[in-house]
């Protein structure tokens, strides 16, 4: 399941290296916003679809997953032959020392760091513990693996898609597009409710520990939802601002600087969860909230470390008539 995920994704920002200008005008910025938002949303939306293929593929058996996977694969062949460019790729004529990948405009590498946080926080608890929990008959829901793929697609194609339309349909009525350092800080910080709200209903409530399995869905589906709305939005301002920050003449490495910060992030929470979801608590209901605890930390810390961007043109607006930052 979360394997096949991945090879029905397209590259999401190997065509994006075209749109990183020194300087753009601001309805030039605003479209390349919804740009930005669409190709990166679209991309998660398939991740999404992969949940659903991988989760249905599993109920007949492991290898009939990956004879799926396998055909994905080889069907993606001849569209990389025929469409990709050749220049793709291409090494430099000098190699490029470690020393050199580190050494980034400070914008670049402040919104890097945020990433990491950004993306540990929803890591420190999506990719291990929730399917674990969903699955768990004793502590969790029980569910069978349709149900439990169907709940993490839902989440991951709703995800794509709220990042896709954020542009148009939350910041533009809001007067916050194209987005600057503010916009992040705004929304980073609302991020932390939803996973504040979970834990408290997990460390705090009866519902998850004496398994009040209608209570347990009234919690945790919205407060889900919740996140994924929050987290879309703050996904697509970053990958917005990291385009804005980039180097025209440095794009593909600072891009993929930033990305190897997203994964770094992915991969410290994953690894974070693992082990709290495990050791958490005297069961699992505990460890989910420690996850949940964590989550608020490195959300938390994201929203810090947005505040060292060099950034404050724009201000940051809530409508025609409120202004918080001029």
């Amino acid at each position: 399941m979360h394997v096949l995920r991945y090879c029905i994704t397209p590259v999401p920002h190997a065509g994006l290296r075209w749109l990183s200008v020194p300087v753009l005008p601001r309805d030039a910025q605003s479209r390349l916003f919804k740009v930005v938002s669409f190709i990166t949303g679209f991309k998660n939306s398939m991740k999404g679809v992969g949940y659903f293929i991988g989760a249905a593929a599993l109920t007949f058996n492991y290898y009939f997953a990956l004879g799926i996977l396998l055909l994905l694969v080889l069907a993606a062949m001849p569209w990389a032959v025929v469409g990709l460019s050749n220049q793709l790729g291409r090494a430099r004529k000098e190699n490029i020392k470690l020393s050199v990948l580190f050494k980034q405009a400070y914008n670049v590498n402040v919104l890097s760091v945020a990433r990491f946080f950004l993306f540990g926080s929803r890591d420190m608890w999506f990719e291990v513990p929730l399917p674990f929990f969903l699955r768990d008959a004793v502590h969790g829901f029980g569910w069978e693996r349709v149900a439990v793929g169907a709940v993490l697609a839902g989440f991951i194609i709703m995800y794509g898609q709220v990042q896709s339309w954020t542009p148009q349909l939350v910041l533009q009525p809001l007067k916050q597009s194209p987005a600057n350092k503010y916009v992040e800080l705004l929304w980073n910080g609302l991020l932390c409710v939803a996973p504040a709200f979970l834990a408290v209903m997990f460390l705090c409530t009866p519902i998850f520990v004496e398994r009040q399995l209608q209570a347990m869905a009234g919690v945790l589906l919205p407060g889900l939802l919740l996140y994924c709305v929050l987290f879309a939005v703050n996904s697509s301002v970053h990958s917005f601002l990291i385009v804005k920050y980039a180097d025209g003449n440095k794009v593909a490495m600072n891009v993929g600087f930033y990305y190897m910060a997203n994964a770094m992030g992915r991969l410290t929470g994953t690894l974070v969860s693992g082990a709290l979801y495990t050791f958490g608590g005297s069961s699992v209901v505990y460890g989910l909230g420690w996850c949940f605890v964590a989550s608020v930390g490195f959300a938390a810390a994201s929203t810090a470390v947005t505040v060292l961007l060099r950034d404050d043109s724009g201000g940051l607006r809530c409508g025609s008539k409120l202004t918080l930052v001029q």
